[in-house]
């Protein structure tokens, strides 16, 4: 049956209870392993009037004069206090397994195993407060179903089949009206202050600027006739796929940064043993035996060889400060082919993708060890 309440609702001031947002109950609900769909049955039914008020919502059929015991379908505070009823009763569980929509619920699990206890939880909730459900709306143990119009699941959000399904049979040239047409309503200001051109090798110039279509085509093509639009054929696209290409694909020219000081091989060797050293008295070690692929590096330090560069003498100095600490400290020279774990750490380090989890971590030093302005 169905009652006008026009006059009630106007007489009646405004419940000022807020409604979730949409947005914010689709965004929260997705990303779950396993949700439950439930469905309050005649959820207004389920709030009982204030006595005093029951005589407001009489209606008169044949057989007589009734009024509704309970709250109604139509009134307009109806919506605001079933949902302040929800969140009265699921107060310990709203946003952390269970959101609700008026009387649309769902009860989510981020694990499989979980979701048990988080509907045992829910029905002993229900229970206590009384409050029915309506089993031919209701789906237990999914992994993906619609909420309020989207379609959620553990990838996330996604658009309800049902509603694209009608877009997703217009012909290609309504496809093209239709793109168009949403994008004057989200782009309007930008449609209306300047000339448009549109290339494309559907034939859109006649039925959107002499009007002679029908239906849906004939709306979007009034609304379209507001702005400046000119429709022209698309043009070769080989060239212009060639020149993005190009523009795509070539690099900026470097430009030499002064505050950049590159390293040499010799330095970058130099630098690799300070910071293991420095790495092994942070871990506590006493004893250090170094095994390097570089001979330069290890017979300057041994003092077979004479450091003569600048930048060679300051590196070793460095190095003598930082084993002074050490218990003991020593340095051998090891083909590249026999020191297999120290390139397999390096692969593994500059290594862009891996089949494994990455364990090792890596830093870009900006400035040389040996740099006085280093911090």
């Amino acid at each position: 049956m169905c009652v006008d309440y026009i006059d009630l609702n106007r007489a009646c001031p405004k419940d000022s209870f807020p409604l979730p947002k949409i947005d914010r109950l689709v965004d929260s609900t997705a990303r779950h392993a396993m949700m439950s769909f439930m469905d309050a049955y005649s959820g207004f039914h389920q709030i009982p009037l204030w006595p005093e008020d029951q005589e407001k919502t009489s209606f008169v059929t044949e057989q007589g004069l009734y009024c509704y015991k309970v709250m109604s379908f139509g009134l307009k505070n109806a919506p605001a206090t079933f949902q302040r009823l929800v969140n009265t009763v699921f107060a310990k569980q709203l946003g952390r397994n269970i959101e609700s929509y008026i009387d649309d619920m769902i009860v989510k699990s981020k694990q499989k195993m979980d979701h048990l206890d988080d509907l045992r939880e829910t029905f002993e909730t229900l229970r206590t407060y009384q409050m029915r459900l309506n089993p031919k709306k209701c789906i237990f143990g999914v992994s993906s179903g619609k909420f309020l119009g989207f379609l959620v699941d553990e990838r996330g959000i996604e658009a309800n089949p049902d509603k694209l399904n009608a877009e997703l049979k217009y012909p290609t040239v309504e496809k093209f009206g239709f793109a168009l047409f949403l994008a004057s309503k989200k782009l309007r200001p930008y449609f209306l202050a300047h000339w448009l051109i549109v290339y494309t090798d559907q034939p859109l110039k006649r039925p959107f600027t002499n009007l002679e279509a029908s239906g849906r085509v004939l709306n979007w093509a009034i609304e379209l006739n507001a702005f400046d639009i000119l429709y022209e054929p698309r043009k070769a696209i080989k060239g212009q796929a060639f020149a993005d290409l190009i523009a795509e694909m070539t690099r900026p020219p470097y430009l030499k940064n002064e505050k950049t000081q590159w390293a040499s091989n010799n330095e970058a060797e130099y630098e690799a043993l300070i910071c293991g050293i420095q790495m092994s008295k942070a871990a506590g070690a006493a004893e250090v035996l170094v095994l390097s692929d570089s001979q330069l590096i290890v017979n300057q330090v041994k003092g077979e060889y004479e450091a003569k560069d600048d930048a060679m003498i300051k590196y070793l100095e460095k190095v003598r400060q930082e084993v002074q600490q050490l218990t003991s400290f020593e340095i051998q020279h090891i083909p590249r082919s026999e020191n297999n774990k120290a390139y397999a750490l390096s692969k593994l380090a500059s290594s862009a993708s891996c089949d494994t989890p990455r364990h090792v971590f890596w830093e870009v030093k900006q400035l040389k060890s040996i740099d006085a302005s280093r911090t």
